[in-house]
């Protein structure tokens, strides 16, 4: 397990680790601090020259008073010189890798994106070669369940599939694999649909961006709503009672643990805590649940897989209009100062909420969240947190926003993968683990984001908290 935290955006092509930025800055303080003592040393030695000598041996001590010093300045100049070089290198070098990077991204998005449209070009032919292949894949599985029980038995079995196997889902290839398919997947769309090329390209991710994740995830829940599943309901949040708090959230880790369970927490799945300023409007900060219910069947549970998707395509989720309904009870208004948390799908929910426009957004932290597709203001700290085994970030796609800082950690780093979870690369524990380490970072980046979320919280006279716990309204109830 590694404790190093690579980060990259925050309007920079920085892709490096936390420790080499700060190595780069201790070196940059370094090269200050040598100058700087070089230049007093050069007064001290206009203060020789300038003084009166009456010893007799005045004069020799002073001349080598000032060769010492000539000396130490040299030293000291090239100390500087140095290590300005050298943490100027090591950014440069870390420029330079983000660029290639970002490069060989767009490469590989542009070849995906021709994969995707040319598979769909051959669809539904293409099946005749695919379902054989998946099937042998999977151990026969697919084929078997689909023929003995139909699609609904492919889905009930489905998690127990991918939890034998979940070496491969934990896989970084595998991560940037599905994120490739989720960027193409409106290319495949467009080749199923004989959309010309030239066309496809400039409505695409890679063209004006009209269509992209979100135009992929409509079609799959128009496509579900024909089956019954991936169906939105009207949903209702209601109070659970207040809590007692001290202070507002210290760090990151602070935020990650105040992010209810809903597991724990008597199946709430959001919780608001108002900060009382004197001679200021109350300020707010919300957090919100991942993923209770993975099935595509809606029931009575809002934060589920229909949500999921409804969150992906930018479309008004019941999870997202639960909270909406939850901020409105809290007395949360458009111009009321908030900060938005979210692990999971709560990170999906709390970056569309900050993007929405609806609210007075100062603040973005979200972990292990879909959500890179979703267009953000730049008027704002916002961080997202991912682990490179975690899939479930990667089915948001690419990252959009320059602006937004980007903190991955290798959780597993060789080590074996637990094989007790789904998805081992996306549990609660891990992302709290990496929550604290990032407080012990030294890198500017994240340390200036850091002092943002917490100035934002300083000076309050009374902290509260508030549980909520929301509920689809269905018809069957």
């Amino acid at each position: 397990m590694s404790d190093d935290i690579v980060v990259s955006g925050g309007g920079s092509t920085i892709v490096a680790s936390d420790e080499l930025l700060w190595h780069a800055e201790l070196l940059q303080s370094l090269s200050s601090e040598a100058y700087e003592i070089a230049d007093r040393l050069l007064t001290i030695d206009s203060a020789v020259d300038g003084c009166a000598l009456t010893r007799a041996s005045g004069m020799s001590d002073a001349a080598i008073a000032e060769r010492a010093i000539d000396s130490a300045r040299a030293q000291l100049l090239l100390v500087g010189l140095d290590a300005h070089a050298i943490g100027g290198a090591l950014v440069t070098s870390a420029e330079t890798y983000g660029r290639v990077e970002n490069v060989i991204q767009q490469l590989t998005d542009g070849a995906a994106s021709m994969v995707g449209y040319f598979a769909g070009l051959a669809f539904p032919s293409s099946l005749s070669w695919v379902l054989p292949a998946l099937s042998a894949a999977s151990g026969g599985v697919v084929g078997a369940v689909i023929a003995t029980g139909g699609p609904r038995a492919l889905i009930s079995a489905l998690p127990e599939w991918v939890k034998k196997n979940n070496v491969i889902f934990s896989n970084p290839l595998t991560v940037a694999y599905v994120r490739l398919a989720v960027n193409s997947s409106d290319d495949f769309a467009n080749g199923v649909f004989k959309v010309p090329p030239a066309i496809a390209g400039l409505l695409g991710d890679q063209g004006l961006g009209l269509t992209g994740v979100n135009t992929t995830a409509a079609v799959l829940i128009a496509a579900g709503g024909r089956a019954a599943l991936l169906s939105e309901t009207p949903v209702k949040a209601t109070s659970m009672g207040s809590m007692p708090l001290t202070q507002a959230p210290q760090g990151f880790g602070d935020r990650m643990e105040r992010i209810p369970d809903p597991a724990h927490n008597g199946g709430s799945q959001v919780r608001i805590e108002r900060y009382a300023m004197a001679g200021e409007p109350d300020r707010f900060e919300v957090y919100i649940a991942g993923t209770v219910d993975f099935s595509p069947i809606a029931t009575d549970e809002p934060w589920d897989m229909t949500s999921n998707v409804a969150g992906v395509a930018g479309l008004p989720a019941g999870s997202y209009r639960a909270v909406a309904d939850a901020l409105s009870n809290a007395g949360v208004t458009g111009d009321s100062p908030i900060v938005f948390n979210g692990f999971s799908q709560g990170g999906l929910v709390a970056t569309m909420l900050a993007a929405s426009g609806d609210y007075n957004t100062n603040g973005l932290v979200t972990f292990g969240a879909p959500a890179g597709n979703i267009e953000l203001p730049d008027t704002f700290p916002a961080i997202a947190v991912e682990h490179t085994e975690d899939i479930v970030p990667a089915t948001g796609g690419d990252q959009v926003n320059p602006s937004v800082i980007v903190a991955r950690r290798d959780l597993f780093a060789g080590e074996v993968v637990p094989d007790h979870e789904v998805f081992p690369a996306h549990q609660r524990d891990g992302y709290t683990t990496t929550a604290h380490l990032l407080d012990r970072q030294h890198g500017r980046l994240l340390a200036d984001a850091a002092a943002r979320l917490e100035f934002f919280g300083d000076g309050s006279t009374g902290v509260q908290g508030f549980l909520y716990r929301a509920e689809r309204i269905t018809t069957a109830r």
